[in-house]
């Protein structure tokens, strides 16, 4: 049985996006980069001219088809865009810090669970040697 590819978007397009998960997500057919929200429209057309782009992430978040959101976006605004993601019915990865504080990190927690959405940190570092050793 084959499933549809998980239509996947990032917000933000800088190293961490371009480096660490647009990769992943066009090497595993189980994805779909579908959209992107960057400022930096230049680069996604020229990069990925089939990706739908959004001037901001709040438009992304309301408007693209996307299941799954990545946010890349600097540490202080990614509480507000996963809670923006998760009200919006999408499942959430977001690149490490995951929160600036305790109560934040909580509150999507249960806003995740609360919307039977998948709500994980992205934490490349966990499969390298001595990760794995400890």
């Amino acid at each position: 049985m084959t499933f549809p590819a998980i239509k996947t978007a990032i917000i933000g397009y800088g190293f961490s996006a371009t480096t660490f998960h647009i990769p992943f997500i066009n090497t595993l057919p189980e994805f779909e980069f579908t959209a992107v929200s960057t400022r930096n429209r230049e680069a996604v057309n020229r990069d990925w001219p089939n990706v739908q782009h959004y001037e901001s992430a709040q438009d992304l978040l309301n408007h693209s088809d996307a299941e799954l959101v990545i946010i890349t976006a600097p540490n202080d605004v990614h509480f507000e865009l996963a809670k923006q993601a998760l009200e919006n019915g999408k499942h959430v990865i977001i690149e490490k810090p995951f929160v600036t504080n305790i109560a934040d990190g909580e509150a999507l927690i249960a806003l995740a669970a609360e919307k039977d959405r998948i709500l994980s940190v992205y934490h490349n570092r966990r499969w390298d040697g001595d990760f794995l050793t400890i």
